[in-house]
């Protein structure tokens, strides 16, 4: 019974997760003990109702303090293996001494 309603809701709104299906149910059904959203997914993903959305991230930080400089989607972790080198204007409030060589020049 659960399970064909958790499946309803989630054909009636389509861009609800898991935690707004849950929500609802125990709105709905007060009476009846609701499944931990690990379960609501779980029966999501059984029915093919999980929208499978990654994104892998490039950073780009300084290494003595660890500041972000940069953070790119890319659509894959597949790429070659290389030195990636930031490009663009040092960011505001860096000194050299702190964030090393132009973003533009090649350390070595």
């Amino acid at each position: 019974m659960i399970e064909k309603l958790i499946v309803q809701l989630k054909r009636e709104y389509a861009s609800w997760g898991a935690p707004k299906i849950r929500e609802r149910l125990q709105q709905r059904y007060p009476e009846v003990a609701c499944p931990p959203i690990s379960t609501v997914h779980a029966v999501l993903d059984r029915h093919g109702l999980v929208n499978r959305r990654y994104c892998n991230p490039l950073t780009t930080t300084d290494c003595a303090i660890q500041y972000l400089i940069r953070c790119e989607a890319l659509a894959s972790t597949k790429a070659p293996l290389g030195c990636a080198r930031a490009s663009g204007p040092r960011p505001r409030g860096l000194t050299a001494e702190v964030f090393g060589p132009s973003l533009d020049e090649v350390p070595f």
